[in-house]
């Protein structure tokens, strides 16, 4: 019985890989690229939060209350202002002086991100650290998604599953390895065949749960991420070191560019000074 139910699931792929190159030859190499980050919200005006935090620290005073008196500018206390006014703090301060490392302002602001990509990918991030809250989509929702794919055959498998367009990728030793057009379009197969196995079972009576095992690790998946602007900042320098996959550090740029617009000056000053020095991580 083992023997013909093995013979019968072979005689399934081949059919689906040759399904698969029909629906691969209306995929364009613009659409490969599958990851999105976007921002769902953040603390509003988080530089000036963060330097009121600081300045109370060091004065006792209130900038809200400076900013009422007569003889105060009226932009003495804008967001780029404080930004400026932030990082010229940590960049003068000497390693002696007792509030060196005190980076606590940097706990205030919040982020939060709409984060899609690949299983695997979104694996590595969210297990990376403890101090970022990871709403991830079950695995077996997103499993449910990819029988669009077998429903319809002219659906876009890049909306489903995660490939690398043709190049030549760097590992975490530096060495490059080759990924040809071929190599994508297979690995796209063997994604929409997965699929076509998960569709067969879920219609068999099995369970998502159990019918889930079935699919490729490049499944698409989203996750709701949120935390402080001192979380995201080490989340970012972590996961740009070069023993990380060149997906996560691929994922970990389109998240830099969100926290580099939510807070210009002080993400300049963190990856100017900060990032990747462990003896000065925040």
């Amino acid at each position: 019985d083992l023997l013909d139910l093995h013979i019968s699931l072979r005689r399934q792929r081949q059919m689906c890989i040759r399904d698969s190159q029909e629906i691969l030859s209306i995929l364009t190499k613009s659409a490969i690229q599958a990851y999105e980050v976007k921002k769902i919200s953040g603390t509003e005006m988080p530089q000036r939060l963060m330097y009121t935090a600081l300045y109370m620290n060091k004065h006792g005073d209130f900038i809200n209350d400076i900013e009422q008196e007569k003889d105060v500018q009226e932009n003495a206390f804008a967001e780029d202002t404080c930004g400026n006014l932030l990082t010229s703090h940590f960049r003068h301060t000497s390693q002696t002086h007792p509030s060196w490392g005190s980076f606590s302002s940097l706990e205030h602001p919040y982020l939060s991100l709409y984060i899609r990509a690949d299983h695997s990918t979104l694996h590595e991030l969210c297990t990376e650290r403890n101090d970022i809250t990871f709403s991830l989509q079950p695995l077996y929702e997103a499993a449910e998604n990819t029988r669009l794919c077998v429903h319809e055959k002219d659906y876009p498998l890049e909306k489903l599953f995660h490939s690398r367009t043709p190049g030549n990728y760097p590992d975490y030793t530096g060495n490059r390895h080759p990924w040809s057009e071929e190599d994508e379009q297979n690995q796209l197969a063997s994604a929409y065949s997965s699929a076509i196995d998960y569709n067969c079972q879920r219609e068999a009576g099995a369970s998502a749960v159990q019918a889930q095992q079935l699919l490729t690790m490049c499944m698409l998946q989203n996750v709701t991420a949120s935390g402080s602007l001192r979380a995201w900042l080490r989340l970012l320098d972590s996961c740009s070191r070069p023993n990380k996959s060149y997906e996560t550090k691929s994922l970990t740029d389109l998240i830099a560019d969100h926290v580099a617009s939510w807070v210009p000056e002080v993400y300049a000053w963190w990856s100017n000074s900060q990032r990747s020095k462990t003896e000065l991580r925040v």
